[in-house]
């Protein structure tokens, strides 16, 4: 999202890139946007002795947890095939737990043990959880669980820990110039994306990159007071309530705040049924958003969905919590990179063929 000192079995430091899978919840809602076509980017880690599981890469989170076979639910979200098998000697069970939240209300409950997780050809032993306990996660089976790539500052399992670190990414511990990775999220569902590790891809990427700071110590986000949006003709305040960004690859859409939320959509020309927004499918109006005086562009083909005869958009708002997260939406377009070591955040626009 240790008791005992961290190891790490380093393959290599040279650039590494791994196929990150593209998939559909098999779920559909009709009272949610969010499980309607919801889309998530995976990929295989190998955990233990060789046990091969599929994780959801959360740029939002920090910890590392699998669903395992001590778990229960009672909503279906520990009824899959694959789960971690608990007897695998090679773990150490640390003797505590920890729960974690996430923003979909989604959570978890698990026990802390210590052992190896090895992604795109690096390995490092960590403190990572085996759920007990799931809920919420049953409209999204096609992984088995979330490997975070946060900070530290954030982990649920190092404050459980006493601070020690329980960060994957970190426990590589990459020589300077090389604690940066990349994502390509690529558009076309028949397509794989990338998760690039020690630097970025520029063969995936077309033009010029902009870096951002950190804005939030512990956080993946950026400075987006003042943001401005323009849809056709019209322009707006993009910002009214929050200072900060979120650039989460965990997040489906691209979340704003409330009053920008429905202002861009009724530039859209869209109509609210019930709680969610119907546009006219024939819409090809692109959104601008204007950052710290850097413009970015995103086409109709990026945030428009279409669902039997009707579209809609893949932005959404949170009444509750107000926020701007630049989730998957965003990121289709825009190529990323988190560079750790400077904590700055680069985009560019993504090379989609």
């Amino acid at each position: 999202m240790l008791l005992l000192a961290s190891t790490v079995i380093q393959v290599s430091f040279a650039l590494y890139t791994i196929p990150i899978f593209r998939s559909q919840r098999n779920s559909i809602e009709s009272t949610s946007l969010d499980n309607l076509n919801g889309v998530l980017y995976s990929a295989t880690v190998v955990v233990g002795n060789n046990q091969k599981l599929t994780v959801d890469l959360d740029t939002g989170s920090s910890d590392v947890w699998f669903r395992s076979t001590l778990c229960q639910s009672t909503d279906g979200s520990c009824s899959v095939e694959k789960q971690f098998d608990a007897t695998d000697s090679s773990i150490t069970d640390l003797k505590t737990t920890f729960n974690i939240k996430y923003g979909d209300l989604s959570h978890t409950d698990c026990e802390i043990v210590q052992g190896t997780v090895t992604l795109a050809g690096y390995s490092a032993a960590i403190p990572f959880g085996l759920a007990t306990t799931m809920v919420g996660f049953n409209k999204s089976p096609d992984t088995d669980g979330i490997l975070g790539l946060g900070f530290n500052d954030i982990s649920a399992i190092s404050s459980n820990l006493q601070g020690k670190s329980a960060n994957w990414f970190d426990a590589l511990q990459l020589p300077s110039g090389e604690n940066v990775f990349s994502f390509f999220l690529s558009l076309d569902q028949q397509n794989t994306g990338e998760l690039t590790i020690g630097g970025y891809d520029p063969n995936r990427i077309v033009g010029d990159i902009a870096f951002f700071p950190q804005y939030s110590p512990g956080l993946w986000d950026i400075d987006v007071t003042g943001m401005v949006f323009q849809v056709g003709s019209t322009t707006g305040q993009a910002q009214y309530q929050v200072t900060s960004g979120l650039v989460d690859t965990g997040t489906t859409r691209l979340v704003l705040e409330e009053k920008v939320y429905h202002a861009i959509h009724a530039a859209l020309g869209a109509t609210l049924e019930g709680e969610t927004y119907v546009i006219d499918c024939r819409n090809t109006e692109a959104i601008v958003f204007e950052i710290q005086g850097k413009l970015f562009t995103l086409p109709y083909n990026y945030y428009m969905k279409q669902i039997n005869d009707k579209c809609y958009t893949d932005i959404e708002t949170d009444t509750n919590n107000p926020s701007v997260i630049f989730g998957d939406t965003f990121l289709r377009m825009f190529y990323s990179i988190f560079d750790k070591e400077n904590k700055k955040i680069g985009f560019a626009v993504a090379k989609q063929s």
